[in-house]
């Protein structure tokens, strides 16, 4: 139980970082979405997907929201942006 907690918060960590740079789709993002075929929306959309999957992870998981901050505060800075964007 203890390796599952610990590869998801792991994975968690690695979609609440990756997350906001797709979403934000900056030049490096744009580059490697290109590279891939995909548009750049479609790239927003797996890292607004990415994000979420970080956000549940820490709930199933039962961290605190202390561990999940950083998880909720990228997900608020990213909605806050998308706002802005509309």
């Amino acid at each position: 139980m203890t390796l599952a907690i610990g590869l998801a918060a792991v994975t968690s960590a690695i979609f609440a970082l990756l997350g906001p740079a797709k979403v934000l789709a900056g030049t490096p993002m744009r580059a490697l979405a290109a590279e891939a075929g995909f548009p750049v929306g479609a790239c927003r959309g797996i890292g607004g997907l990415e994000l979420a999957g970080a956000l549940v992870t820490h709930v199933r998981t039962g961290d605190g929201l202390r561990k999940a901050a950083p998880a909720v505060g990228c997900t608020a800075l990213v909605a806050g942006y998308l706002v802005v964007l509309s």
